[in-house]
């Protein structure tokens, strides 16, 4: 009756009210329920039985939060109606459990992952015939800790990779995965934020993957042995993954010590590198690495005095200038007080010192109109007692 009904008065109302294609569906919110809100349930049920599939997909996306548009679209004849409804939270679970037995692969991987699937069709979902089937059954939200620690014994290492990527899995479970005969499942677990130093420490000897070894590099958990055992191996993009994201200063102590300039370089960006880090910095780097390490946050004013002996005992003129430039920062860090004690004018860098602090300054005065000592320091000291 409702088909004859449809076919006396048309589709013309259907079809010039409901936005169909993605940009008018975009445009439109079809990301929320304010679809159904605009239509109404009696015009998206209607809209569901249009002859054209593209109608009645677009009108369960539309009333993907009314259970009476969405079982409707359940029962459709075409796939992908089924599909779309079977990602509907307002799903009945009885529905979805009888998705099981469903022709398409898709059909059975949507409602394999959706939350209200009930558990047993989701055992049922975990033996499909189909690996994508399984995957999703197994990241199904709805597992708990009891059912995530059966799915870990599963024959399947897809559906093993699933669970140890899991945070939701117990850590003795990544930890017993981490041991797993299939090397791809014990690299999902190194790539897991949660797994533990122990499962980490499993992986990190076993694998050659450069993306598992820069998850296992930046995680604070892990042993101090197997992130020097990383840098041993040399692996470039873990290197300055761990030059930049790692929280351990020990690493980040002998990554700094390293003949690799990227990798100092991006140590330097990292602020949990310590000053007896900074301190360690070869002296034969270049200019902007010293230079970093000096604006470091951590920097100290011993890092400073280094840096502003070294290029102040340089040829160049330039570089002496950065030698100034490093008393300069010096004296800006918070323990640069420590440091402003008795002065001198034996060194290059103890006159400059002095002429910051203000310290010495007849001496100086004296010592610059002499002939003793560096022309170009005594130029500079009588120019700036001269301002």
């Amino acid at each position: 009756m409702q088909a004859v009904l449809d076919a006396i008065v048309g589709w013309r109302d259907v079809e010039d009210q409901l936005a169909v294609g993605w940009t008018a569906r975009f445009f439109h919110g079809i990301l929320s329920p304010k679809g159904s809100e605009r239509y109404g349930e009696a015009f998206l049920l209607r809209a569901g039985r249009h002859p054209r599939p593209v109608y009645r997909i677009t009108a369960v996306e539309y009333g993907s939060d009314l259970e009476s548009v969405v079982v409707q679209g359940l029962r459709d004849r075409f796939w992908r109606v089924r599909w779309t409804a079977a990602q509907s939270t307002v799903a009945p679970p009885d529905m979805l459990a009888e998705l099981v037995h469903d022709t398409s692969a898709e059909v059975r991987s949507a409602a394999a992952g959706n939350v209200a699937t009930p558990l047993a069709a989701l055992w049922t979902l975990l033996d499909d015939r189909v690996l994508r089937v399984r995957e999703a059954a197994a990241r199904n939200e709805s597992l708990g800790e009891s059912d995530l620690r059966r799915v870990s014994q599963h024959r399947d290492p897809g559906v093993r990779c699933v669970v140890a990527r899991r945070t939701a899995t117990p850590v003795d479970v990544l930890d017993a995965l981490a041991l797993d005969d299939d090397l791809s499942v014990a690299e999902a677990v190194g790539r897991n934020e949660r797994a533990s130093s122990i499962a980490l420490h499993r992986v990190v000897r076993r694998t050659s993957n450069s993306w598992t070894m820069e998850h296992i590099a930046v995680r604070p958990q892990t042993r101090l042995d197997d992130l020097l055992y990383l840098i041993d191996r040399g692996d470039p993009s873990v290197l300055m993954a761990m030059a930049k994201r790692s929280s351990v200063p020990e690493a980040l102590h002998a990554l700094a010590q390293l003949d690799d300039a990227l990798v100092r370089a991006a140590v330097l960006t990292n602020p949990c590198v310590k000053a007896e880090t900074l301190m360690v910095m070869p002296l034969d780097a270049p200019v902007a690495e010293h230079r970093a390490a000096a604006a470091h946050p951590n920097a100290t004013w011993a890092t400073c005095r280094r840096l502003a002996v070294h290029y102040l005992s340089s040829g160049h003129p330039g570089r002496r200038n950065i030698g100034v430039e490093m008393v300069a920062n010096g004296m800006a860090k918070s323990d640069a007080s420590t440091a402003t004690g008795a002065a001198s004018i034996d060194e290059p860098f103890d006159i400059v010192f002095a002429l910051f602090t203000g310290q010495l300054t007849d001496d100086l005065l004296v010592w610059a109109k002499g002939t003793t000592g560096p022309k170009w320091l005594r130029d500079y000291v009588l120019d700036r007692l001269s301002m």
